[in-house]
């Protein structure tokens, strides 16, 4: 319990994860190293596989387009399970 209070005031108080910004050029570098040309639903897909697996309190959701929209990533699902954190919602048709 004293590091889950640790990430749960690190939350609150708004800081990043330790490496986070190591994360986030990372994942700039790879981009510049590899241009790709792939719709912007895709690119978003990509930046939320780097982001969703760096920040464990950024959580996602979608309508019904979810699939066709790329918004889902391995990182952030919404099955409550013991190795996931349920941090996908999934708001139905709207």
């Amino acid at each position: 319990p004293a590091a889950e209070r640790a990430e749960f005031d690190r939350r609150i108080a708004g800081v990043l994860p330790e490496g986070f910004a190591a994360v986030v050029a990372d994942a700039k570098q790879r981009l510049l190293d590899k241009p790709q040309n792939v719709a912007t639903r895709k690119a978003s897909q990509i930046a939320l596989e780097s982001l969703t697996a760096a920040l464990p309190e950024m959580i996602g959701g979608s309508a019904d387009l979810t699939h066709s929209n790329l918004t889902r990533v391995p990182a952030v699902d919404s099955d409550f399970t013991p190795e996931k954190s349920g941090r996908y919602v999934s708001y139905g048709v709207r």
